[in-house]
């Protein structure tokens, strides 16, 4: 493996509250609760700017706020996950890169780093602002990041996620090893769903994640 890739939101970290803040104030744009959190539901790994706007909200409301909503979970509680420092050492000490590709604000990514003790093991930090979401836009700055060729840029990475999306855009961008990983207490995809959307395989937590990519 050259380089690891990983989602942050229920992959690395869990915020507490965040999903609770955010069903009370989408009311704000004129949506119902129940059809955010539907969306939410259906969506992870897609940035929130791009959930609102495929519900109809403009990009402008849009973009303000989730820089509102970011700005507020500043303060939540943010917890690493299990197996998360003990995947990110595992890599740095075979000199494998991480970078961590998330949905969330850069501000408020950087935030939960920090404050979950994950930031001295990752070494590239890319947020989602309405100008520079994950996905394609995150993948073009990792591939210019860490200089990989042109073609098949990815085929020696690894990307980890737990969400549709994360395998969707790991499967699109051709890497080389795509991992799913469930925790029992979260809500979200099952196993099936993850496989069906381009796992190679999926992991009950990152301590299995670890033990097989790095035993």
């Amino acid at each position: 493996m050259e380089l690891l890739i990983c989602d942050l939101d229920r992959t690395l970290v869990f915020r507490c509250g965040f999903e609770t803040l955010y069903f009370k104030q989408v009311e704000q744009l004129g949506l119902q609760p129940q059809k955010a959190q539907a969306c939410w539901e259906s969506s992870h790994g897609v940035p929130l700017f791009k959930q609102l706007t495929s519900m109809g909200i403009s990009a402008q409301d849009a973009a303000h706020f989730c820089a509102q909503l970011f700005e507020d979970c500043l303060l939540l509680p943010t917890q690493a996950l299990p197996g998360a420092k003990e995947l990110l050492t595992a890599a740095g000490a075979r000199g494998i890169p991480v970078c961590v590709s998330s949905g969330s604000g850069q501000a408020l990514l950087e935030q939960a780093l920090h404050s979950s003790g994950l930031n001295p093991l990752v070494d590239l930090v890319l947020g989602s602002e309405p100008d520079f979401l994950k996905g394609p836009e995150h993948m073009n700055k990792i591939k210019a990041r860490f200089h990989l060729p042109n073609r098949a840029p990815f085929m020696h990475s690894c990307m980890i996620g737990d969400g549709v999306n994360d395998m969707q855009i790991a499967r699109s961008h051709g890497v080389g090893e795509i991992v799913g990983v469930l925790f029992n207490s979260l809500p979200g995809a099952d196993s099936s769903q993850l496989q069906a959307a381009g796992a190679d395989w999926v992991a009950a937590d990152l301590l299995e994640a670890r033990q097989k990519l790095f035993a």
